[in-house]
């Protein structure tokens, strides 16, 4: 068949899975696992991501929360100070509820006054 999805149905074709050369074939293997692994979880963050502004939108944090970026499974948000324990709360709750699956999802959540600080 050759071909691999994600955990929402994104399909990756694969036709050297079924390659006569070793190198080929491994190389299409190791593509079909980081595909399940990491396309899967773009997924969750991308679903995240939209379920989070919905969130947002609405209500005292529509004016104070502000998501500035994503880079691989990380979010970067600017929070005013005004509404920091809600933002946190209500971002951690959307995160771990973004998809249901039969293990948690555990976010870590860090604060700090720039990108440097977090890390």
């Amino acid at each position: 068949m050759g071909l691999v999805k994600t955990l929402s149905g994104r399909i990756r074709h694969l036709p050297d899975i079924n390659s006569d050369k070793p190198k080929i074939k491994s190389h299409a293997e190791r593509q079909s696992i980081n595909t399940i692994i990491q396309g899967s979880a773009a997924d969750i963050t991308k679903m995240a991501m939209i379920k989070i502004d919905k969130n947002i939108d609405q209500g005292v944090l529509k004016s104070h929360v502000q998501l500035v970026m994503h880079l691989h499974d990380e979010l970067i948000f600017e929070v005013s100070n005004l509404v920091l324990d809600k933002a946190c709360s209500t971002i951690i709750k959307t995160m771990e509820s973004a998809v249901n699956l039969c293990v948690p999802l555990p976010v870590k959540l860090r604060k700090g006054s720039s990108w440097g600080d977090l890390k």
